[in-house]
């Protein structure tokens, strides 16, 4: 389904817009990731034999390329040593990454982000025992302008292969797409190596990226090496495989979803879409059940049987309702979506906020009434409440309809109307002189409501001496009861209907 132009070109501009808002030059953001990591630092409490090293940058397919590595580990490790010395940290940043040496290790790698810019995710990560466990995460967006052109270089668009793919001739694995980069290690004829991608920016179109052996002496999450290969013959499959048709849709999911930076189960997790979450596809990789789609700027791809198509218009009023706290906007999104795409997704965060607020409704058959005829009125409140109602005549009396001497109890049925007077009532409402404005006024709660005293005027009803401060206090009740575990908090409203009486 091809969702309208006008939707994609706001999303599109809201997205170039905060990708814009998020850009920053290479320096300050090199500065605010060291500053947040050194707060994390500090929240760990390391003593002086804490050593924190940082080691070599990595690419968006894990490989290192100079100068871009050396750039950016030298900048952070500056950022971090003067962050710590302005946060009195005690942990010191180190050179060495022997797992001997060092408690924990700032890793980190960069991404192709929107045109003109980079992102960059770091990781402290203990590496006790050698095991790599996470403990602080920090992401910046810089403007690859701020680099050296020299380092520009590096910020690589990429095609995911993700195969193994037996080398065809002898082929050097180098630390840059680059006939001068420097050798690394050798792949002989017949040998297998795993291809992660293919290098779409121009001047290194035909460089691929490889995986490497591990390296078992160092601790886990720091042991893989990636490379650059020159000239790789795939097969034809591998080729069609991993092409990517262009499609334009909105998809939406029911669950949790891993959004990933290749198609593929093996790649690297960039995030995750909660359960409702919508994004817009831009593309389907040929032969494989993945979309392409925008991910913060980037491309990134979803497993499509976990993806569905909705409807455009849906979707955005979903989109900015899904985490409202408001019932009546979500309510009403159900009431226009019957059949949508998200009704059950909207009829969970419905039961999520919790039942309705108390309301109560009062009405009369006419707004005017001449001298003689009789006035009925009419309650409904969507859930059981209690109820003093009160009749207000031109002069200022009032005079309590309910409870009343022959209808002490004033509890009522939710989503029921209610008559007053009921045939169990003595009295009937007739109107009569001082002519004018009037009204009838309900005083609602969840729990029963208190007495008032009064004058008793016939039928049962009391006129009130009471004001109306007076009337809202006592309905609410005076004495403050502790509640249990369990127990239904008190709820509250007021309705006025008005009437005109005329000779």
């Amino acid at each position: 389904m091809r969702i309208s132009r006008r939707f994609t070109i706001i999303a599109a501009a809201a997205l170039m817009a905060s990708t814009a808002a998020m850009a920053q030059p290479f320096e300050a953001a090199i500065d605010k990731a060291g500053d947040g990591l050194a707060a994390a630092m500090a929240r760990q409490g390391w003593g002086e034999e804490t050593a924190v090293g940082v080691a070599r940058f990595m690419g968006s397919a894990g490989v290192t390329c100079e100068p871009m590595s050396s750039i950016l580990t030298e900048g952070l490790r500056r950022a971090l040593i003067r962050h710590t010395e302005r946060m009195a940290v005690k942990a010191k940043i180190v050179e060495e990454l022997d797992p001997r040496v060092v408690r924990a290790v700032v890793s980190g790698q960069w991404y192709r982000g929107a045109e003109g810019t980079a992102r960059l995710t770091l990781k402290l990560g203990d590496v006790t025992d050698m095991k790599f466990a996470d403990k602080a995460m920090e992401e910046v967006r810089f403007d690859t302008s701020s680099l050296p052109p020299d380092a520009r270089r590096c910020v690589l668009e990429l095609e995911p292969i993700e195969r193994e793919v037996i080398a065809d001739r002898a082929i050097i694995a180098r630390e840059t797409p680059s006939p001068v980069g420097k050798k690394i290690d050798q792949l002989e004829a017949g040998e297998a190596m795993w291809v992660s991608a293919k290098i779409l920016s121009e001047g290194a179109e035909d460089w691929f990226v490889v995986r490497l052996a591990d390296d078992d002496n160092m601790p886990v999450g720091m042991r893989e090496r990636r490379a650059f290969v020159y000239g790789v013959t795939l097969p034809e499959d591998v080729l069609k495989r991993f092409r990517v048709t262009e499609a334009e849709a909105v998809l939406s999911n029911d669950r949790t979803v891993k959004v990933r930076a290749e198609p593929t189960v093996r790649s690297q997790e960039l995030g995750r879409l909660s359960a409702g979450s919508v994004v817009n596809a831009t593309g389907r990789v040929v032969d494989r059940d993945w979309y392409r789609i925008d991910w913060r700027g980037d491309d990134a791809y979803v497993y499509a049987p976990l993806m569905k198509s909705v409807d455009a218009a849906e979707a955005v009023e979903w989109s900015a309702l899904r985490e409202s706290e408001r019932r009546a906007d979500v309510q009403a999104f159900i009431d226009q979506w019957p059949r949508g795409d998200f009704i059950e997704l909207a009829r969970q965060r419905l039961a999520d906020l919790g039942p309705p607020p108390l309301k109560v409704t009062v009405w009369t058959e006419s707004k005017t009434y001449r001298s003689g005829q009789t006035i009925k009125v009419f309650l409904k409140g969507n859930k059981d409440f209690f109820a003093r109602v009160v009749y207000r005549d031109v002069s200022g009396n009032l005079v309590q309809l309910l409870p009343n001497a022959y209808r002490k109890t004033n509890q009522f049925a939710g989503g029921t109307t209610h008559a007053i007077p009921s045939d169990t009532d003595r009295f009937d409402l007739e109107v009569g002189k001082p002519f004018g404005k009037e009204s009838i006024m309900v005083f609602a709660s969840t729990t029963p409501v208190g007495e008032i005293g009064g004058e008793d005027i016939g039928g049962g009803l009391n006129l009130l001496r009471s004001n109306l401060a007076d009337i809202r206090r006592t309905t609410r009740g005076v004495n403050v009861q502790p509640r249990r575990p369990g127990d239904a908090k008190q709820e509250f409203f007021e309705a006025t209907a008005h009437v005109t009486t005329r000779r």
